[in-house]
């Protein structure tokens, strides 16, 4: 689960929805599909190669979790009015996560997230903004 509090520190916390969450969290879905179709893992690194018997199996040597497609296809985004939690639905994702971490995101994707993140809450901010306040009554 990603904090978004936590992630936007002193930034008025309280502008979150569980809409920003879920644009994060479709976001998020997204950058791991893709960094996973280059073969690249939540560490930033080459997944491990298949071991041989693997390989004959699958029939190629490049690793992108996507022999079926079935995984990366049930990635669930939840998301609450504090942060959102991506999933991999399937019951064999956990294996294959402690063998090759693919959920996650890398230094430079946290470092994008900060950014993502910013620009909802900059979302909020302009659309309460733009609220008119008159007579007491906001429109």
């Amino acid at each position: 689960m990603i904090d978004a509090t936590a992630t936007v520190g002193a930034r008025k916390p309280d502008l979150w929805t569980a809409a920003n969450s879920r644009r994060v969290g479709d976001w998020i879905a997204a950058v791991v599909e893709a960094r996973t179709a280059k073969g690249i893992s939540a560490t930033g690194q080459k997944f491990q190669p298949y071991d041989p018997d693997t390989v004959e199996q699958k029939r190629t040597r490049r690793v992108t979790l996507r022999q079926t497609g079935r995984m990366l296809d049930t990635l669930k985004v939840t998301p609450t009015a504090r942060g959102v939690e991506v999933a991999a639905t399937v019951p064999y994702a956990r294996f294959v996560e402690a063998d090759r971490p693919f959920l996650g995101l890398t230094d430079t994707e946290l470092k994008a997230l900060d950014q993502v993140v910013a620009g909802e809450l900059d979302r909020e901010e302009a659309r309460i903004g733009k609220r008119v306040v008159r007579g007491g009554a906001v429109l």
